[in-house]
């Protein structure tokens, strides 16, 4: 999704550069987007990271970066899932600790 909201932007970007539509406003956001793709990306979101190495496998034709493009998608999305379960699993033992309290 945030891949998709960065090409519009930069599309509009190209727009605003070339005819003056939008004015700061797509620059702004452009900049904020690509602000969050490099927090992401530096925070160490392995789906974020995969999808990069995928699509610089598909553009070059690295069959090897693609694929571990891809293992590091999955791999992302079980950790994030995992961290999820985790989170809700702690919060109901909170939920059950604050039950037997009172």
């Amino acid at each position: 999704m945030l891949w998709t909201i960065l090409l519009v932007l930069l599309v509009l970007w190209l727009l605003g550069l070339v005819g003056g539509i939008g004015g700061n406003l797509i620059h702004l956001l452009l900049v904020v987007a690509l602000a969050v793709l490099i927090i992401q990306l530096i925070t160490g979101r392995r789906a974020v990271k995969g999808a990069v190495k995928e699509e610089l496998g598909k553009l070059t034709g690295d069959r090897d970066l693609r694929d571990r493009g891809t293992a590091d998608q999955v791999e992302g999305d079980v950790q994030e899932k995992f961290g999820k379960a985790k989170r809700n699993i702690g919060e109901a033992v909170e939920d059950l600790g604050e039950r037997i309290a009172s």
